[in-house]
């Protein structure tokens, strides 16, 4: 360090903080964090051994890398991740499912790693849940289940969530209807579990998001072709949703639908004629 002048020293300590930079964010960090480097000056730093280029990215050697943390100021550090959680977050909003390209993924990938570090552990998790639903909807299940795996980790960790928290409960589901829609059921059975037993202790047994962990419990146990665990656990949703929320709530629609097909799927087609008998508003609707 004592052989770099000031701007040098500041530039890189700001560069450290990003896992990799191209031109566009070397000079919005420069231009934010006025590190007194020239703007003109990017090729520049190629000159210093520590500073490699790959794929058009520039990047520090990790040890260079962790010891300019070391000289860096811990607030100016983490407003440097909130820059960067910014920086990438943008690039992801009002995205189409249809249209995600590698370079979101990229970005989804590297927003998070910097929301870890500038984001208080609640906030985080509203903000993860949001930006990770496209690609949820998109079927990339294998890039967000790693983070999702990651993001329980932290809030578990936080002294003010635990281990019983609505937040752990809702990444517990999440987390378990990832591994259920890529086929490792039995790696989400017991996070539905543990999903379904926070919630009745947090919220009480009629509470309709017990309601919908039930479901997907359900869900998943017809998947498993576990029939005898899964009716049960439908009719419990379907009475909680009916109770709490009327019967002209679409999320009792959606669990008469469930029974139905899981009915069907038994062959037990008296048991739909006795649904559709009760609940014949329903059934006229959906034409069946």
């Amino acid at each position: 360090m004592k052989y770099l002048n000031g701007p040098e020293q500041e530039t890189l300590k700001v560069l450290s903080v990003p896992r990799f930079w191209n031109r566009d964010i070397f000079n919005s960090l420069i231009e934010i964090f006025k590190t007194g480097y020239s703007l003109t000056a990017f090729s520049e730093l190629k000159r210093f051994s520590f500073v490699q280029e790959t794929e058009g990215k520039m990047l520090l050697h990790p040890l260079m890398r962790d010891g300019l943390q070391d000289y860096q100021d811990q607030e100016v550090r983490k407003e440097v991740h909130s820059f960067m959680c910014d920086y990438y977050t943008n690039q992801l909003n009002s995205i189409d499912i249809k249209a995600i390209t590698p370079e979101h993924e990229l970005a989804l990938t590297e927003a998070f790693y910097h929301a870890k570090e500038s984001l208080e552990t609640k906030d985080l998790f509203s903000w993860f849940i949001d930006i990770s639903d496209p690609f949820n909807r998109a079927a990339l299940w294998q890039l967000i289940f790693p983070m999702y795996e990651e993001l329980l980790q932290v809030l578990e960790k936080e002294p003010e969530i635990g281990h019983e928290h609505l937040g752990v409960a809702t990444t517990l589901n999440n987390l378990a209807v990832l591994y259920k829609n890529m086929g490792a059921y039995e790696k989400a059975l017991p996070l539905y579990q543990r999903a379904l037993d926070i919630c009745e202790k947090v919220l009480g047994p009629e509470h309709p998001y017990v309601a919908t962990t039930l479901n997907n419990l359900a869900e998943l146990y017809r998947s498993m072709g576990a029939y005898e665990k899964a009716l049960p656990l439908y009719q419990r949703a379907l009475d909680i949703r009916e109770k709490m929320l009327g019967p002209e709530h679409p999320d009792v629609a959606a669990t008469l639908n469930n029974l139905a097909e899981f009915y069907k799927n038994m062959g037990a087609y008296e048991k739909v004629t006795q649904l559709k008998e009760k609940y014949p508003a329903f059934f006229e609707k959906t034409g069946e």
